[in-house]
């Protein structure tokens, strides 16, 4: 298959459920529109074609405060794709 001819590879992350993490899943939703997310007990699924990119900003807006985006790994259960944790945003993409 060519390059031209590949489609973006479709990127995950898999947050725990919980009354701390909600607004993080919220921010990740608003950032990424179009994404698909799968509601499951204790967990949540958000995956979109192409990556997820993720902003301190947004996360700060519904957490109401101060977050660092290291603390996205207290969060995750699993992910599919390369993490890119940053000062201001996350990325998670395959890198080709």
């Amino acid at each position: 298959m060519t390059e031209a001819k590949r489609r973006p590879r479709v990127a995950s992350i898999d947050i725990q459920d919980t009354d701390t993490n909600r607004p993080v899943i919220d921010a990740i939703v608003e950032d990424n529109p179009g994404c698909d997310t799968v509601t499951m007990p204790g967990l949540v699924k958000i995956r979109r074609e192409g990556g997820l990119h993720i902003t301190r900003e947004t996360v700060e807006k519904h957490v109401g405060g101060e977050w660092e985006t290291s603390e996205i790994q207290l969060a995750i259960v699993s992910m599919s794709g390369n993490l890119d944790i940053e000062e201001d945003y996350i990325d998670i993409a395959w890198k080709r």
